[in-house]
């Protein structure tokens, strides 16, 4: 987070998302999953940015690439693709592409219509990819459940550093009025500023 404005961290994250924008609009989204994402990105430099720039609302998010392609910076464009393909393609992980890849159920827990109870878990031995797309749907639930008219429920994290949480402060701080409980598992205090820096630990 303290990165955010440098070039190289910057890149990737608009690059990820200019392709998950287009796996959405495509086929009215029918190929928008986590897995496709990953194996879109691993393509071709050559074959993706042609068939993303296609389209209008694509194009401004893309122009540094473009520029940097048809202006004969290869390696600079290898270099911003490159920041993306690294981590990501710690995910290429058949198990991990089975689960994330259909939908099965919506990740609205406390809806009332269709009330659900959600367990995951991570496996130590790959906390590092695991950890990322347990990240990925804790922060997309956090969003959905903390809402006016949704049933009681509660959302209980054991070993809590071991996951990152986006967004879990301000589930903490809003989340009582919406009738969500938030139960946190942690050995102790320095283990959480270890993973989740001193700022945010303060603030959980």
């Amino acid at each position: 987070m303290q990165k955010q404005g440098d070039f190289f961290v910057e890149s990737p994250i608009i690059l990820f998302a200019s392709i998950i924008w287009y796996l959405k609009i495509y086929q009215n989204g029918k190929f928008c999953t986590f897995p496709h994402a990953i194996e879109f990105l691993n393509r071709r430099y050559e074959d993706i940015f042609p068939i993303l720039t296609s389209y209008p609302e694509l194009e401004n998010y893309l122009s540094p690439f473009m520029d940097a392609w048809l202006g004969g910076a290869a390696e600079q464009l290898m270099g911003q693709i490159a920041s993306a393909k690294i981590p990501l393609s710690r995910m290429i992980s058949p198990q991990l592409y089975w689960v994330m890849s259909d939908s099965e159920f919506t990740l609205d827990i406390n809806n009332p219509e269709e009330p659900k109870i959600l367990c995951v878990g991570n496996n130590p031995d790959r906390q590092n990819i695991y950890g990322a797309a347990l990240g990925l749907y804790n922060s997309r639930i956090v969003k959905l459940i903390n809402k006016k008219g949704m049933l009681k429920s509660s959302v209980i994290i054991d070993e809590l550093p071991t996951i990152y949480f986006k967004g879990l402060d301000n589930l903490i701080a809003t989340a009582r009025s919406n009738k969500v409980a938030v139960c946190l598992g942690f050995q102790d205090f320095s283990q959480l500023v270890r993973d989740y820096g001193d700022k945010e630990a303060k603030v959980v």
